[in-house]
């Protein structure tokens, strides 16, 4: 057996950096996470301690405390919980305070005290509205009286042509070559 049989070429030695995991985790996508056993087993090396300390037979068989591997194990799992934990009761914490944010009851109280206020607010502003139409409806109903009668002294039965600003530009055009040919006419006369 050669020295160089059990030990890896570069490429694996890449490929086994690259495709582990930087966190003692198995990927999921829960908010507690498992952890990786097999893994931390590597990482402190539990098979080859386990073999050399049972060849020497050690902790005995009828040992009751717990030996230095042990404890160690145990504070690995015992970091976790603790992990665990505060990040439920940072969970715990933030889902608290949004529902103390809600706070359902305090919005339904302000909304029943809004109410009657916006119904009274919309009454007075329907009030003012009205006013102000019946003021515009007056001056509508005067000026359709003031057409008729302007219709009728005049005996016009079409409807009003409004003039664009080209047509004014042209009357105004008009009018201006005209009084140039009369002063130019009276002029020379």
């Amino acid at each position: 057996m050669s020295p160089n049989s059990n030990r890896q070429s570069a490429l694996q030695r890449l490929r086994s950096i690259f495709s582990e995991p930087v966190h003692p985790y198995r990927p999921a996508t829960d908010i507690f996470l498992d952890l990786n056993v097999d893994r931390i087993a590597d990482e402190m090396r539990l098979a080859e301690l386990g073999k050399e300390r049972g060849a020497q037979n050690r902790p005995a068989s009828d040992t009751q405390a717990l030996d230095d591997i042990e404890r160690q194990i145990m504070e690995k799992v015992t970091a976790h919980k603790q992990q665990s934990h505060s990040i439920y009761l940072d969970h715990l914490h933030t889902y608290d305070d949004r529902i103390t944010a809600l706070s359902f009851e305090g919005s339904f109280a302000i909304i029943q005290q809004a109410a009657p206020e916006a119904v009274g607010d919309f009454k007075a502003e329907a009030t003012v509205g009205r006013d102000h139409l019946f003021v515009l409806r007056r001056g509508l109903n005067e000026s359709e009286a003031e057409r008729d009668s302007f219709r009728a002294h005049h005996k016009i039965e079409r409807p009003a042509r409004l003039a664009s600003l080209g047509k004014t530009i042209l009357k105004i055009g008009i009018l201006a070559i005209s009084l140039t040919f009369s002063t130019s006419f009276q002029r020379c006369m």
